[in-house]
């Protein structure tokens, strides 16, 4: 490749030359200088081109393999360029590490990453000396996931304030939130899950448009004024069954959820739900003279759960069952209204097992209790319209609650058992619950028969165990 230029070296002070189409590799310039009488001179110089990113060759650790959520050691090994700095950077947690490769392009070493979350992805990248870089990724995951027992969603506000939002429960007001779902290990600790490909986030709105926005481990939940709905987040353990949590959001769901063991101390048919308490049922309706008709609900009554179902006061009731869910009305609309309660889906525990695993409850079917107000008698024209306007945006705030499974352990009086053959198998199971039989179906218990003991496992509405000696 040869360039004549021509002109004084003051007005030439450089020459662009157009290398792109050279190899990598050495290659030598030769400069050649002509004076105005013909007299030559030449230099030559030497310099090489290296376009080619160093290769990272990773034995150890593999995508999918699991590190130690007590210490957070794990040792890397592999091969690159000689003399080649290779970083490892934690995407989620921002921490990074270099490793240097020696004259022989191989590199090791034993690095210490956070173990708060139960995924890490790893991004390693080499560079040369030139500028040259490559890079690739893996994706570890914690050993704590094998002793995951249930699920946690906590919420951090614009203050910086952590709550966490219990399942079941209408906890969030307009606002800006961070949110993570934590794994609650056996034995005691927790793990964020937020990074972990098994996790899904799932907004349902009622009314409104909240945002949901999930990057990795950052999940963040915009919740603006009138909006209205549902938050999901679910750990998938397996396509059939996922932990997960459920919380609503919005002005009309500000519902406050404790649990509740009844005021007996928990005898036997006392069951454990969580409890409504101090709820505000907005309504927009007006009164004739512009009263507001919201109403304030207060939960009032112990609970006597016998695993059979919740009914409400006032709510027609059989023998085999009695009212144990009482509440209490104040509102303007009680003096020219009528209300009762109605319980739907008042059997259903969160969860159901199936082949071993458990499966989260549709939100359809998850227990709800609704206010249904009437019309007074007597009561003026535009004061029946008024409470009919009410009790039609009443019926659209149906509030949540979760029934827990009543635990087999409580009972004070053995269970009455049905054997076929010595000892063999459980044909028929009954319990004695706030002074009723109650028949438990196939479905909800299972059994073991050692040397004559029969051990009832609790499932479905159930839980627990109880030991029936001979």
């Amino acid at each position: 490749m040869a360039e004549t230029l021509e002109g004084t070296f003051e007005s030439v002070k450089s020459v662009p030359l157009p290398l792109g189409e050279l190899e990598d590799g050495t290659h030598t310039l030769e400069v050649t200088a002509v004076s105005e009488s013909g007299d030559t001179t030449k230099e030559k110089f030497m310099f090489g081109i290296d376009t080619t990113a160093p290769k990272i060759l990773l034995n150890d650790p593999v995508t999918g393999q699991t590190f130690d959520h007590e210490t957070g050691k794990i040792k890397f090994s592999g091969v690159t360029d000689p003399s080649v700095k290779v970083n490892v950077r934690d995407s989620v947690s921002g921490k990074s590490f270099d490793l240097m490769a020696g004259n022989d392009g191989r590199f090791e070493g034993e690095l210490t990453f956070p173990t708060e979350e139960a995924m890490l992805k790893l991004s390693l990248s080499a560079e040369d000396a030139v500028g040259n870089a490559s890079e690739t990724s893996i994706e570890l995951c914690s050993d704590a996931l094998g002793h995951i027992e249930g699920v946690k969603l906590k919420a951090v506000n614009a203050e910086g304030k952590t709550a966490e939002l219990a399942d079941g429960a209408s906890s969030l007001e307009a606002g800006e939130y961070s949110l993570e779902l934590c794994g609650v290990l056996k034995g005691g600790g927790e793990i964020g899950l937020n990074s972990s490909s098994l996790t899904e986030w799932q907004v349902i709105s009622a009314e409104g448009n909240a945002e949901l926005k999930a990057d990795g481990a950052e999940v963040k939940l915009t919740v603006h004024e009138g909006d209205i709905g549902m938050l999901s987040a679910a750990y998938k353990i397996h396509d059939q069954g996922a932990y997960n949590v459920v919380s609503m959001f919005g002005k009309k769901s500000t519902t406050e959820w404790t649990d509740n063991p009844g005021e007996s101390g928990g005898k036997p048919g006392e069951g454990e739900i969580g409890a409504l308490k101090n709820t505000k049922l907005a309504v927009t309706a007006k009164g004739p003279g512009g009263e507001d008709l919201s109403l304030d609900v207060t939960y009032t009554g112990s609970v006597s759960y016998n695993a059979l179902k919740h009914v409400v006061e006032g709510m027609k009731t059989n023998k085999k069952t009695k009212a144990d869910l009482h509440f209490e009305l104040k509102g303007t609309i009680m003096d020219y209204a009528d209300a009762s309660f109605k319980v739907k889906n008042n059997l259903n525990v969160p969860v159901k097992v199936k082949n071993g695993a458990e499966i989260p409850l549709p939100d359809k079917k998850r227990p709800v209790v609704y206010l249904s107000l009437k019309p007074k008698k007597g009561i003026d024209g535009n004061w029946k319209k008024a409470v009919k306007a009410a009790n039609k945006e009443l019926k659209k705030q149906a509030i949540g609650f979760e029934i827990r499974p009543y635990d087999l352990s409580k009972l004070s009086a053995r269970p009455t058992l049905k054997l076929n053959g010595p000892g063999t198998k459980v044909s028929k199971a009954e319990i004695a619950l706030d002074q009723l039989t109650v028949k438990l179906k196939k479905t909800d218990f299972s059994y073991t028969i050692d040397n004559g003991s029969v051990v009832l496992k609790g499932l479905g509405n159930y839980t627990g165990t109880y030991t029936c000696t001979p």
